[in-house]
């Protein structure tokens, strides 16, 4: 069952400020299984919560055991293209 779509909205944009303050050095790491886990989980709720999205435009989901090939910034940039989806909902942005 899909979740709340403002709750869900509303914890991508809790994890996008989170990457967003990291430096540009800190976003060039890996990021660690569990941050892929978590980001994925994320990531399939907000894919149920809006299913008229094309799914061939949804990020492809980052491979936990593969965490060599996901940097913090690309999962910055997953979180953004799916935040912008949520255009019915009440969230902001912050400088």
């Amino acid at each position: 069952m899909p979740g709340d779509t403002t709750q869900i909205a509303q914890q991508l944009l809790a994890l996008f400020n989170t990457l967003r303050t990291l430096s540009a050095k800190q976003k060039e790491k890996m990021a660690s299984s569990q941050y892929c886990e978590d980001a994925n989980r994320l990531l399939e709720l907000a894919r149920e919560a809006i299913p008229e999205v094309d799914p061939r435009l949804w990020p492809t989901p980052l491979k936990p055991e593969d965490q060599q090939s996901f940097r913090y910034v690309e999962i910055e940039t997953f979180v953004l293209r799916v935040l912008c989806w949520f255009q019915d909902t009440t969230i902001h942005f912050h400088n």
